[in-house]
């Protein structure tokens, strides 16, 4: 396991990616938002739409959010950053059921009674303003995760350290709207 970060100059290379992704009927769109310390953005990689079929969607049943976000989006879009960022946020609950494999450090925000099999640890930060939300973090990277979070949420006030995700889900309905306009 990785020392948390704790240098202020280390603080400043410290890069946190913001995943989220929307859906319009068949249609999904993921992108992933890098911001720095600060909150301000270093980064941007998006998908095209990936359509799932009324014929295949019943196959993945309530595992199809979480496919999508851990197999589909993370994977991929991590892969095209220039640089991976030091912790992942999400925000689809359904991870917490998963064992999400990817080679970077994962915190997912979502209700606290969130079942997670024992492989997400609810990590307490001080920024209170998530609505009965927590941060989970990744089993054995919680201490280096609560370490970013925190010293991101100082940063970030008073947005909170969940308002990235509002940017990335405004970007993704732009290009939804720009591709409906296009067929």
């Amino acid at each position: 396991m990785d020392e948390p970060v704790t240098s202020p100059t280390e603080w400043s290379a410290v890069e946190i990616g913001y995943l989220g992704h929307v859906s319009r009927g068949d249609k999904h769109w993921g992108g992933l938002l890098v911001v720095d310390i600060e909150g301000d953005p270093v980064d941007f990689a998006w998908t095209e739409s990936v359509e799932v079929s009324a014929i295949v969607r019943p196959l993945f049943g309530d595992r199809l959010a979480s496919t999508l976000v851990s197999k589909t989006f993370a994977e991929g879009l991590v892969k095209v950053l220039a640089r991976g960022p030091d912790v992942l946020c999400l925000d689809e609950p359904s991870l917490l059921a998963r064992n999400v494999r990817l080679h970077v450090p994962l915190a997912v925000l979502a209700p606290g009674n969130t079942p997670n099999g024992g492989r997400w640890v609810r990590t307490p930060l001080s920024d209170v303003r998530h609505r009965g939300r927590f941060w989970f973090a990744q089993r054995g990277e919680e201490e280096r995760i609560q370490s970013i979070l925190q010293a991101a949420g100082k940063h970030f006030s008073p947005l909170g350290l969940d308002e990235p995700f509002l940017r990335v889900r405004q970007a993704l309905e732009e290009r939804a709207e720009s591709e409906e306009a296009a067929e």
